[in-house]
């Protein structure tokens, strides 16, 4: 009976002590995909050159003519959670950058 007991607590504790990416209030699930493919916005993966050589000729354009591009801004991209978690130069396997989800509100005291 006490080794079940202490299988019990321990497993609650390390599962409470334990970073998860889905708590952690960088997550950004990814539209139509499982959780495992989520993204940290922590990690923004860096332009791409062919991106930057276009911004540059549009601001060029936008120095000529005073008009300015009506192209929408691409979206940012983040590196996979799973990416940040295998690299110690991220997160890391222990999670060093995790910040837990704030609790919602108690209604109760409103």
């Amino acid at each position: 009976m006490q080794l079940i007991l202490y299988i019990c607590l321990t497993t609650l504790f390390l599962s409470e002590a334990t970073k998860i990416c889905v708590n952690c209030k960088h997550y950004m699930k990814s539209i139509n995909t499982h959780n495992e493919m989520g993204k940290c916005t922590l990690f923004e993966k860096p332009e791409h050159p062919e991106d930057i050589r276009q911004k540059e000729r549009e601001y060029i354009k936008y120095l000529v003519s005073g008009i300015k591009s009506n192209r929408p801004e691409t979206p940012k991209e983040y590196f996979y959670c799973e990416t940040a978690r295998d690299s110690d130069r991220m997160c890391g396997i222990e999670g060093h950058k995790f910040e837990g989800k704030p609790k919602p509100e108690d209604s109760k005291n409103s």
